[in-house]
This record gives C-alpha cells, sequence and structure tokens, in this order.
C-alpha cells in the first residue's frame, strides 16, 4: 500500500470519527484537505534537510493537520477547540489498533496453547484412569497366580494329610456300619452332617468346612458317642470312635497351620500390588504436575500481555474517557470510550460472565448503538456501487460537444439487505445468542429488508416479534424461558427441515443468512443437502461457531460439514460479535 493510499484511508477514518463526533464533513471538504496536505508536503520536502529529529519532525506535521483540519472543517469555534483533542484521540485509538492486532495475535496463539495444555492434561488423567484399572487386574492376577503356586508347594504334605485322614475315617466309618454299631449318627445330627460331608468333599474343601461354626458342636457330639459307647462296655466301637475324633482334630489343625500361613502370604502380595499401583500413581502425579506448572507459566504469559494492553491506554484517554464534558461526545466518541473501558471485559468468554457483567455490556451497545449503526450502514449500502451508464453519457457528450465531460450513472438498484438469524439456545450457545439479538436489535432499522429471527434446540421457533419490542432483554428473557431447554438434546436435522419447508421464501439473493451455534448435533442426521441450498440461495451465509477452532469436527461437531457452505468465525466473546457486525457487508 502506498503512502499517498495510506493517507487517503486515515483522512476517511477520521472525517467519519468527526461526523460521529458532531461535525459535518462533506466529500468534497475531504478532497480539499488532502489537496492541502499534498501541497504542504511537497514544500516540506524541498526544505527537509538529511538530519532531522524524528519525534519533532512528527510533532510538526501532526500540528499541520490539525491547523488544515481546523481551516476546512471547523465551522464553530467550539469545534475549533475539539478537533485537536479528537484528532489525538483518534491517532492514539489506530495505533492502538495496531499494536492490539499483534497483541491479540500472541494472545490467541498462547490462548491456543493453553487449552491444547488443558485438553492434553485431561487426556493425561483420562489415560491414566484407564491404565490404572488395566494395571491393578493385571497385578491382582499374577497375585492369584502365585498364591496358588504358593500354596500348591508349601501345604502338599498337609494336603496328602488331610487326604489320608478322610480316607481312615471313611475306612473306620464302614467298620463301624459293618459291624452293625446301632449309635451311628445320622446326617441330621452336627456330627452327622460332619461324618457326611467326608465322603464327597475334596481334602480343601473338608478342611475349610471343619473350620466352620459346625466343628465345635460335632465334636462335642463325638464326645458323647464315644462315653456311649464306653459305657455300653463296647470296646471296639469305643476304638474306632475315638479314631475317628483323633482324625478329625488332625485335619482342623493342619487347616488352621494353613490358613494361618495362608493369610500372611496373602497379605505379602497384596502388598506388593500396592507398592506397585502407589508407583505408578506417583509416575503419573509428577507428570499431571509438571503439564500443570506449564499451564500456569503460560497463564501468566498471557497475564503479562493484558497487563501491558492496559498500559498502552494513554492517561489523557483515561481522563477524557472519565471526565467525558463534552455533549458532543454523547452517542459518538462516548461509545469508543465505553470500549475503552470494558476492554478486558468485552474479551471474556461469554459462558463466563455474570449477570451484572451482562448488564454493564448490554448498556455498553446501547451508548454505541449510534456508531455501529453508523459503520454497518456504511458497509451495507458501499457494497452497492453506481455503475456507469455508457449510452447516456455519450448522448450527453453529443449535446454539448464533450465540454465538459459529465459522466452519467445508472440509477441505483433500491437496497433490500435483510437479516435471518437462526439461533441454537442449548447450552454454551445461549449467551451468545442473547448477545447477538440485543445487538441487532439496536441495528434493525440498518437492514431495509428487516431482520427475521428463529430459535431452536431440537424444535424450530420464529420469534422474529422480539424486533418489535422495546426492552429487548426482557423480550428475549421471556422468549427463551418458553422454549424447552431442559432434558432435551440439540438436534439440527428437524429445525433445517422445518426452516427450509416452512420458511423458503426468506432466503433470496438480498438475504444475510446467519447460524449460531456449536454445530454439536448429538450423532443426529445433519441435513447438509438442505444447508446447502439455504447457503446458495442467500446472498451470503455465515456460521458463528461457539467453540475454539481446535474443538471443531471433534467428537459429535460436524461444524466441517456446515463449514464447507458457510463461512465458519468463532465468536467466544463478545468482542468477537463486535468485530463481525462492524466487517458485515
Amino acid at each position: 500500500m502506498t503512502q499517498a493510499s495510506e493517507q487517503n484511508g486515515f483522512l476517511i477514518e477520521f472525517c467519519d470519527f468527526l461526523n460521529q463526533n458532531g461535525f459535518s464533513v462533506s466529500s468534497r471538504q475531504q478532497i480539499s484537505a488532502l489537496d492541502m496536505i499534498s501541497q504542504v508536503e511537497i514544500e516540506s520536502d524541498q526544505q527537509t534537510e538529511k538530519q532531522s529529529d524524528g519525534k519533532k519532525d512528527q510533532k510538526e506535521k501532526d500540528d499541520t493537520l490539525i491547523r488544515i483540519f481546523n481551516v476546512v472543517f471547523s465551522k464553530t469555534p467550539e469545534q475549533t477547540i475539539l478537533l485537536p483533542k479528537l484528532f489525538h484521540y483518534f491517532q492514539t485509538s489506530q495505533e492502538k489498533i495496531t499494536h492490539k492486532k499483534e497483541e491479540e495475535e500472541q494472545h490467541q496463539i498462547l490462548q491456543g496453547i493453553k487449552s491444547d495444555l488443558n485438553k492434553r492434561l485431561k487426556d493425561l488423567k483420562a489415560e491414566s484412569k484407564s491404565e490404572r484399572e488395566k494395571l491393578e487386574a493385571r497385578l491382582k492376577k499374577e497375585a492369584d497366580q502365585k498364591f496358588d503356586q504358593w500354596l500348591e508347594h508349601e501345604f502338599s504334605k498337609s494336603f496328602d494329610k488331610v487326604e489320608n485322614s478322610l480316607r481312615l475315617i471313611g475306612q473306620l466309618q464302614k467298620k463301624l456300619e459293618e459291624s452293625g454299631f446301632q449309635n451311628f449318627p445320622q446326617a441330621g445330627t452336627e456330627l452327622g452332617q460332619v461324618l457326611e460331608k467326608t465322603k464327597t468333599a475334596s481334602p480343601q474343601a473338608f478342611g475349610n468346612f471343619l473350620l466352620g461354626s459346625q466343628y465345635p458342636a460335632a465334636m462335642e457330639q463325638a464326645s458323647l458317642w464315644i462315653l456311649d459307647s464306653f459305657q455300653k462296655n463296647d470296646q471296639a466301637a469305643c476304638t474306632s470312635q475315638g479314631a475317628i475324633s483323633d482324625l478329625l482334630i488332625l485335619i482342623r489343625l493342619e487347616m488352621e497351620k494353613m490358613k494361618s500361613a495362608s493369610a500372611q502370604k496373602r497379605g505379602e502380595l497384596n502388598g506388593e500390588v500396592r507398592k506397585q499401583l502407589a508407583h505408578f500413581d506417583a509416575e503419573q502425579s509428577k507428570r499431571a504436575r509438571a503439564m500443570a506448572d506449564e499451564i500456569q507459566k503460560t497463564q501468566k504469559s498471557i497475564d503479562e500481555i493484558v497487563r501491558k494492553q492496559k498500559e498502552m491506554v494513554p492517561d489523557f484517554i483515561k481522563k477524557l474517557t472519565a471526565q467525558n464534558h463534552r455533549p458532543e461526545f454523547d452517542g459518538g466518541t462516548s461509545a469508543v470510550q465505553s470500549f475503552l473501558m470494558d476492554d478486558e471485559l468485552l474479551q471474556t468468554n461469554l459462558t463466563s460472565l455474570s449477570a451484572e457483567e451482562q448488564k454493564q455490556i448490554y448498556e455498553a451497545i446501547k451508548k454505541n448503538a449510534l456508531a455501529l449503526k453508523t459503520r454497518m450502514r456504511r458497509n451495507i449500502q458501499s457494497t452497492e456501487r453506481r455503475a456507469l451508464d455508457v449510452g447516456a453519457t455519450i448522448r450527453n457528450a453529443c449535446k454539448t460537444g464533450g465540454i465538459p465531460l459529465q459522466l452519467q450513472y445508472r440509477q441505483p438498484r433500491p437496497n433490500k439487505t435483510r437479516i435471518v438469524l437462526v439461533l441454537d439456545i442449548s447450552g454454551s450457545c445461549i449467551r451468545a445468542s442473547q448477545m447477538m439479538l440485543t445487538l441487532l436489535h439496536s441495528l434493525v432499522d440498518v437492514f431495509p429488508g428487516g431482520i427475521q429471527v428463529f430459535a431452536f434446540v431440537n424444535s424450530l421457533y420464529d420469534i422474529s416479534h422480539i424486533m418489535e419490542t422495546e426492552d429487548v432483554n426482557e423480550a428475549v428473557r421471556q422468549v427463551f424461558a418458553i422454549i424447552p431447554t431442559r432434558g432435551v438434546y440439540s438436534d439440527y436435522s428437524k429445525p433445517l427441515r422445518t426452516l427450509w419447508k416452512e420458511h423458503r421464501q426468506a432466503f433470496t439473493s438480498e438475504t444475510m443468512t446467519i447460524f449460531i451455534g456449536d454445530a454439536r448435533n448429538n450423532r443426529n442426521e445433519s441435513c447438509e443437502g438442505i444447508f446447502k441450498q439455504i447457503s446458495r440461495t442467500s446472498k451470503v451465509c455465515w456460521w458463528l461457531n461457539t467453540e475454539p477452532p481446535h474443538e471443531w469436527n471433534t467428537a459429535d461437531s460436524i461444524a466441517g460439514i456446515y463449514g464447507q457452505y458457510a463461512r465458519m468465525i468463532p465468536v467466544l466473546s463478545t468482542q468477537d460479535l463486535l468485530n463481525f457486525l462492524k466487517a458485515l457487508h
């Protein structure tokens, strides 16, 4: 870009700024000022020495520009006094915007790094939990295998003793039965159940059975059984019964010894498992702390950038903002001042705004309404260029012999630009939708064709009447309260079908279509064909996505599908919405 074009752009922007603050600068005055500036620069170039002081040189140029602007633009003494302040204010604001863009780029990079680190930390925790569960299951399985091997190796002799004891008990029982012993315990008694178990249970199962609550009662019955045989003077039965009782005692002692040793061994193996899991947890905790430290360092870098941005606002601007001492600033520069004051708030994520912060932003929007309207009206109408009428120009030239040559233009086509706004009001999207409605309500007369508004979660609602109300914030609150959102999940397919079936006439070559949502469709049908039709039928189609770009096309997000037909733009803060509206054309 050449110096002349930059100068021309600066002049046009400054004249717009003056017009917003009580001046009335015409195109002819702009041309006159530009001519005077060019002549002064030519004379200055001829007189400038090679060695010069840059700051002093710039101050002289600024003073010269102020004198020229006062001569050409100021019509009253008040405007003559006000113009230098507005010039310095505007100049500083332009410099701040340039520096701020660089800072914002760096800020976005750091925020992207921070988001990536947070995602990695979240993934690390999920991965760590899954790995721990697998590790714990594997270690327990290995511990069980080691225990079984140990048990078989350590107590093979004990199992042999128990097995031999069971065999001897069986032989003694059979001998007693063959001798016709009449008082042999039945299965209904405690001792009978114990003796009955010897015929079916394995050595280990029978030993565990004896360790239960039935053993004491069974041994008491065995004592009575032996005493009864002794009183009847049945020496053989008494001897067999005593042998059976001794064998039962032997089995129980072996099993108690095995139980005590097994509990100790099981405790050792479980201790090894816990030790390995604790080591794993310590390693994962160390990794998580390292990543958390990295996130904290990134946050400090972001905070430092924010601090520098605040320091960039000159003191005289802060003073001017605080005083707001001239009525010419109302609705004009006051709008710019409000944004300077609330710059940090405007950058805050929409989902993090409190009710009080939302109220502050709504008030700022009302104060900025005039400036926003002027900017947007210029953008919308500037796209309607006048076309040269060659035939009419030639005919008119023939009448005058071409002196003077007056260009003839075709009458511009009436501007019928309209907005169709489609809002997802589920989850994190609702704040962006509320803010967009509030902004467009203050700009409704900018669009000759009007604004039509639809809201949905999984069903479409026409809420265009909101644009006709005076208290838009209350109207938005009431309408959104009526539309069901609790227990309802986003589904873009049904609203898109309804939009195209019942409101197809809303989409024309004059329509600017804006969708706001996160494009998360809960695995439902995308209705890509219908969205393509809407986009192709409209003059232009945007999708304002309430999630950062690195989260698009993850999980159930289908941003990539809709992004084929609409320009996908991230809107995470009020500033993002304002930037979009200022660039809208």
